[in-house]
Parts: structure tokens; sequence; C-alpha cells
């Protein structure tokens, strides 16, 4: 299969795990993603094809939106885990008042 098809079919792999929140999936297909994107021969990327640059604006594009939407998880974990250590106080609180 042409690396330009397979990195297409990765980024839209990356695009689905993000969407489900699977990091670790958006982080395999990354890794996959980037081989085949450095092994690309520079004479190709600046060949002005444009399925490559099709191939290579949608996986920036991707790329964006999964930073935002990882952005986005990342402050809701941390705003559980300040309702978490808020909820720990104040039980600590109660039993050191009771104790």
């Amino acid at each position: 299969m042409d690396p330009l098809n397979q990195i297409a079919d990765l980024t839209c792999a990356m695009a689905q795990a993000g969407a489900a929140g699977d990091w670790e999936r958006v982080e395999a297909f990354e890794e996959a993603r980037y081989a085949l994107l450095s092994a690309l021969p520079p004479s190709r990327l600046a060949s002005g094809d444009p399925a490559v640059k099709s191939v290579l604006e949608q996986a920036l594009d991707v790329t964006n939106t999964l930073l935002t939407q990882a952005r986005a998880a990342q402050g809701q974990q941390a705003g559980s885990l300040r309702e978490l250590h808020r909820g720990q106080r104040g039980a600590q609180a109660y039993l050191a008042a009771e104790g």
C-alpha cells in the first residue's frame, strides 16, 4: 500500500480514536503516522502533487483538532481532580471535628 494512503488511513483512525477519547490509540496511530511521514522522500513532499497536499492538510487539520480535544479533556480531568481533593479535605475536616 502506498505510504500516502496509509498516512490518510491513520489520520482517519486518529480522528475516530480522539472522538472516542481513546488517547492511547491516538498516540499509537500518531507514532505510526509519524514514521511514515518521516520516511517520505523530500522530492515527493515538494512534488506539487495535489494528493500529497490533500493528505498533509488533512493530517494537519486532524492534529490541530486532536490537540484541542486533548486540552479540553485535560481541563475536565483537572476539574474532576480538584473536586475530589475538595471532597477529601471536607471528609478529613469532618472526621477531625468528630475525633
